[in-house]
């Protein structure tokens, strides 16, 4: 069930590739047929698909399955919430469980890859912002994106270890 997930995660011409190579057994002369593409070109794709699909967050979906990966963000969220509580900021500790959309400025297309990824809750959208370079994990999302999404979590008392950027501030 955790790689039915993942797969939604990566790019439509890539899961069809996927799912011609995989599942229905094709090989990349035939996929490329199917698609108007060359052997070499479906190979490509489909070599890209996997790398995409053994990033940090689609891997994880895929390793632990769907239930266990839900139950261990619930446990992350719970933790930060506890964190945020720890450190007097007891606004903060409730809004980890708030939906994307509560952030004020978040765009639809930003909340539109990040669920795509499985992050689904602020609480999880500020663990995700504390790793180095997280943005490259979320398809969608660049550099100037993860500059905005970090500075509205900065606006709204979210920042708890939120890597520095020079351009940030």
């Amino acid at each position: 069930m955790g790689l039915e997930y993942a797969i939604p995660m990566i790019k439509e011409i890539e899961q069809k590739v996927i799912r011609y190579r995989f599942q229905e057994g094709l090989t990349y002369k035939e996929i490329g047929e199917k698609l108007g593409v060359s052997d070499g070109r479906a190979g490509q794709v489909c070599n890209l698909a996997i790398r995409r699909l053994k990033r940090d967050l689609s891997f994880q979906w895929i390793k632990d399955g769907y239930e266990a990966t839900v139950k261990n963000h619930k446990k992350a969220v719970a933790g930060l919430s506890v964190a945020f509580e720890t450190l007097g900021k007891y606004e903060q500790s409730k809004r980890v469980y708030d939906e994307l959309g509560s952030i004020k400025g978040l765009g639809s297309e930003n909340i539109k890859c990040l669920l795509n990824m499985g992050i689904d809750n602020v609480g999880l959208l500020v663990l995700l912002a504390r790793q180095k370079r997280w943005e490259w994990q979320v398809f969608g999302i660049g550099d100037y994106a993860a500059t905005h999404i970090e500075k509205l979590l900065y606006d709204e008392g979210l920042d708890v270890n939120i890597q520095d950027r020079s351009h940030f501030v």
